[in-house]
């Protein structure tokens, strides 16, 4: 504003605030510049006039003109500036517009705070006189203001609803349109007591202003609706009046455009204050954030079950991809709700549903949607084996799934980092509906984890008991146990046993060593299991008279697999044909195999073997004797060759022969046959590491089909 002397400093030296005010053209004081007027207050303030200086700074706000008005505030302390606009809010609607338009921010800001604290009808007429920017900024304020002001707010509603409606009517007058009068009487009065007010035109053009203002036929009241938006106390506030004021529609629109702005639950608690929930509310809250949304059912479950079932039903409605992740955030007690509603999404959709909760790790909450899956869907590709375990947990109707996996190994390695109780349940399912491959993977899991004693306890009760059981699974126990004996070490089920024996196991204890007994593929496995139970009265079954020498235990199991194929021998001391033997060799049976000229003559000790062997006259070769000890044969494999009719002898890149002869082509054969039997044996017991798992048994004894 221009330092501009409209009048001379002299004129205002013996001031009277009644000349200040404006009663007729005539009555105004020439105009000083606004650092003049500065000046002036200054000086009457020092010289004890604090009263004068506040009765001009009065004046001034409640008779200068706009342009006059918006130059003292500019440069008055915000004290004065503050007194100088107080006063002018007492002007004429006109006059309050006009000086709106003329301050410049930040006088402008601070004025239309002044003015928002106007009457309702006051407020309005203003800014019906403004331009969008301040007439916005005059409305903003005004809610504001009465924010915790219920009264008067729904007293601005309705101004702001009748103000549409009077400027409905004007626009239909100046089209030709003969209005139709609905307002009641009181409607009526509000006119006329604000024409009233308008009649003094303020001078310096804003007669101008006021007539091009009111040529404008926005709606007020949806353009503070529509900013209030995205401010949600003031949605609900506004929301809340609209509905005192008959306004229902219009608040639940309101209400809903500003649920979809809420970042928090307490934000939806606020606009439910305000409006009932409704489906368009309940459906812009379901498409929130999926924590808000569990917030406010957890809160509506205790204040309004209505609205709860109306959340509820949209948050459904929305699909899998919304009710997934509501339900992974929500409290068990809500969850009720949802049970039964989550029939109306697709068997796919609530797997899907399922699936989001696992990755909550909600299982809890998973087997219980669980129940709202029909057997026999088509499996969703983005199930994963946890939702299938949930759902064999939940119902039995889902059990069949289990006889149709493509891989019951990754299945079972899966399930075993479930709790006990749901790994017993899904291998009860598996049991019901013979799935074979799951129930020996679970079993194999199972044998490799710890708790080997309390899972034999588990196994033993096991449903569906087989007929004449009594109650029990000595299969899964037995097939257990035998896995247990696989996956671990000699040294390991010798622990074990112990263990077992130490507790209150000691019949599962007997139960492992019954059957090492009789299973024949663990025939040499037992006595190293019963040399390192040492004082245990259950070594000496399973040891036998072994003192613990490899060697010894070799040539032990080389004669026991030739007294089970030949006849049993005679009592001798030696053979005929002699056969060299060692100090403590017993010699046992004696083999020819053709004639002592184009021959062999094989004697079988309790050592090894010894061979006497004759090329033949055709063969360059002298006759000569070699013996092979029984512990050797664990490097040793026998074949027979046809051509030469020898016996061949394989040890590692060597070769040996036996010379045969013709005539006894098929006893060779059947004697390469037994030492071939004789080295297996050999094998087995070396192939025993006190530290190494001892694998499947060579029999078979125990296998998955026998379940």
């Amino acid at each position: 504003m221009a330092d501009r002397l409209c009048g001379p400093l002299a004129a205002v030296t013996c001031f009277n605030p009644s000349m200040m005010v404006d009663g007729s053209p005539a009555g105004r004081l020439p105009w000083l510049a606004p650092s003049a007027v500065v000046r002036r207050i200054t000086e009457m303030r020092a010289a004890g006039g604090h009263r004068p200086a506040e009765m001009l700074l009065d004046a001034i706000g409640a008779s200068r003109t706009a342009g006059e008005v918006a130059g003292v505030v500019e440069v008055l302390d915000p004290a004065d500036a503050g007194r100088v606009l107080a006063a002018a809010c007492q002007r004429p609607a006109a006059e309050i517009a006009a000086i709106l338009t003329a301050l410049p921010d930040p006088g402008r800001a601070a004025f239309a705070a002044f003015a928002a604290g106007l009457g309702a009808p006051e407020v309005v007429a203003v800014s019906g006189l403004l331009e969008p920017p301040e007439r916005d900024a005059l409305l903003d304020a005004a809610v504001e203001v009465r924010l915790d002001r219920r009264p008067e707010m729904i007293a601005l509603v309705a101004a702001l609803s009748e103000a549409d409606g009077g400027q409905a009517e004007h626009d239909q007058a100046a089209a030709g349109q003969r209005p139709e009068r609905q307002a009641d009487g009181g409607r009526a009065e509000h006119h006329s007591a604000a024409d009233r007010r308008s009649e003094r035109q303020p001078d310096d053009g804003r007669a101008e202003h006021h007539s091009a203002a009111g040529q404008r036929s926005e709606s007020q009241l949806d353009g503070v609706l529509d900013r209030a938006v995205a401010r949600i106390p003031v949605a609900a506030a506004l929301g809340a009046a609209l509905r005192d004021v008959g306004a229902d529609e219009r608040a639940g629109r309101l209400i809903g455009r500003a649920a979809g702005h809420c970042q928090h639950a307490i934000e939806f608690i606020g606009l439910l204050g305000a409006v009932p929930i409704d489906d368009a509310l309940a459906r812009a809250a379901a498409r929130c954030d999926p924590g808000h949304v569990a917030a406010l059912i957890g809160h509506l479950e205790t204040t309004d079950h209505d609205a709860a079932d109306a959340l509820a039903d949209a948050v459904v409605a929305e699909g899998p991809g919304t009710t997934g992740p509501v339900l992974a955030r929500l409290d068990p007690e809500p969850m009720r709700r949802f049970v039964p509603r989550l029939a109306g999404l697709t068997p796919s959709g609530v797997v899907e549903v399922m699936a989001e909760l696992v990755r909550a790790d909600r299982r809890v909450l998973s087997r219980a949607i669980a129940t709202a899956v029909p057997p026999g869907f088509a499996w969703p590709s983005q199930a994963g084996t946890r939702v299938l375990i949930d759902l064999v947990v939940a119902s039995a109707v889902h059990s069949a799934r289990l006889t149709g996996l493509a891989a019951p190994g990754a299945f079972a390695a899966e399930l075993a980092g479930e709790p006990p109780g749901v790994i017993a349940a899904v291998l009860t399912r598996a049991c019901a509906v013979a799935a074979v491959p799951v129930v020996d993977a679970i079993l194999g899991e199972l044998a490799r984890g710890p708790d080997t004693v309390k899972w034999v306890a588990r196994l033993w009760h096991i449903a569906p008991e087989p007929a004449a059981s009594g109650g029990r699974r000595p299969d899964l126990v037995d097939r257990y146990l035998d896995l247990v004996i696989q996956y671990r070490s000699p040294r390991e089920v010798a622990a074990l046993i112990d263990e077992l024996d130490a507790g209150d196991g000691s019949p599962m204890a007997g139960r492992i060593v019954r059957m090492l007994l009789d299973d024949p593929g663990r025939r040499w496995v037992r006595p190293y299991i019963g040399h390192l139970l040492g004082g245990s009265p259950r070594a000496a079954g399973l040891r036998g008279d072994w003192t613990g020498d490899r060697v010894e235990l070799a040539r032990a199991a080389a004669v026991e697999e030739l007294r089970r194929v030949l006849r049993e021998p005679g009592p001798v001391d030696r053979w005929l044909p002699v056969l060299s033997l060692r100090t403590a060799e017993r010699p046992l049976w004696l083999v020819r195999l053709g004639d002592l000229d184009a021959g062999s003559l094989i004697g079988l000790s309790n050592r090894g073997v010894h061979c006497h062997s004759v090329p033949g006259p055709h063969m360059r070769q002298e006759p000569r004797e070699f013996r092979i000890d029984y512990e050797q044969f664990a490097h040793l494999t026998f074949g027979f060759t046809e051509e030469s009719h020898r016996i061949r002898i394989v040890k590692q890149q060597a070769t040996y022969f036996w010379a045969v002869g013709p005539a006894a082509e098929a006893q060779a054969r059947g004697v390469t046959a037994l030492l071939n039997v004789v080295a297996t044996a050999v094998r087995a017991v070396f192939a025993v590491h006190l530290d190494e798992p001892l694998g499947p048994s060579a029999s078979g004894w125990f296998s998955a089909e026998r379940i």
